[in-house]
């Protein structure tokens, strides 16, 4: 019994201890390197691919994948291809609880027991504090928002509610359905009158 409350103490401690490390202030994010940004309360890793373009900046959102996946390792390349491209500086950046990112307010989209983050008013709302970030940080004028998967989902939706924010968007593979009734705080339920402003859409 004793040894049992013990074990008990003893997993509770390192589980407390563990959550209490995993919150990144933003002094913290800061000593990560020049690969960091905090925003929205979160500590966000992000690859960037310099361009001669100083107006413009292309911001890559990926979908769900699932908890800690290497996110930077798949979506850099791809930054790296448009930079290239266009010569544009393209950011491909990893979603709370992806690659080196924190789990400081969100957990990994596809974490157990969260269902339809990316569709969550907070949730994208807390997208649109990453992009204006990236917006200030790079002194662009124009955003082109490239999101793939959820990450398409959620751009459209922050394309809709901070028109101002960005300019171009590119949509891939993304799940949309605004007239889908679900239980929760979605956007699809609670943001319908809203529409998208006339902006260029791939």
């Amino acid at each position: 019994m004793i040894k049992r409350l013990l074990f008990t103490s003893g997993v509770s401690i390192l589980l407390s201890l563990n959550l209490f490390a995993s919150k990144v202030s933003s002094e913290d994010c800061i000593k990560k390197g020049t690969e960091y940004i905090f925003s929205g309360g979160e500590c966000i890793q992000f690859a960037e691919f310099e361009g001669d373009s100083e107006e413009n900046l292309i911001v890559i959102v990926h979908g769900t994948w699932d908890a800690g996946t290497n996110t930077l390792g798949r979506y850099a390349p791809f930054a790296e291809t448009l930079n290239m491209q266009t010569d544009v500086t393209s950011v491909a950046v990893a979603l709370p609880g992806y690659s080196g990112s924190s789990t400081n307010n969100f957990t990994s989209l596809a974490h157990k027991g969260v269902k339809n983050l990316a569709a969550k008013k907070e949730y994208v709302l807390f997208l649109g504090k990453l992009v204006k970030s990236l917006k200030e940080k790079y002194k662009a004028k124009n955003i082109t928002l490239v999101g793939h998967s959820a990450g398409a989902m959620m751009s459209a939706t922050l394309s809709g509610l901070n028109p101002e924010l960005i300019q171009n968007i590119a949509l891939a593979g993304g799940r949309y359905d605004i007239h889908k009734e679900e239980k929760g705080d979605l956007i699809s339920v609670s943001y319908t009158h809203l529409t998208l402003p006339t902006k260029r859409i791939v």
